[in-house]
């Protein structure tokens, strides 16, 4: 199986349409799955893959999947310190609360 990184590569590249199914497969799996530190970057991709193939609406479903597992995820951490590195400062967490808050209006 190929990996969320590799759907990224895909991505930069202009290759959406390839890179769509993969990402569609490693969110089945972690829907399947305990929430790993795969997920966040999984949920990403899968958004990020609906809206580069003209699915805005499937993108803005995922992405609101993806900050609220998120959301749900950081909620468990009781330092706040850490609770905010873990959403800022991990790059695929930034990323989804940046795009959740472009893409459905909703301040992160």
């Amino acid at each position: 199986m190929q990996l969320p990184s590799d759907v990224e590569l895909m991505l930069a590249v202009g290759r959406a349409d390839e890179a769509a199914p993969i990402a569609a497969e490693a969110t089945e799996l972690v829907d399947q799955s305990a929430p790993d530190a795969g997920e966040a970057l999984a949920r990403l991709m899968f958004a990020e893959t609906r809206y580069a193939t003209g699915d805005a609406g499937g993108a803005r479903a995922a992405i609101v999947r993806a900050r609220d597992r998120l959301r749900g995820r950081a909620a468990r951490i009781s330092d706040r310190e850490l609770r905010e590195s873990f959403l800022r400062r991990v790059p695929e967490n930034a990323r989804t609360l940046e795009l959740a808050a472009a893409w459905v209006h909703d301040p992160a």
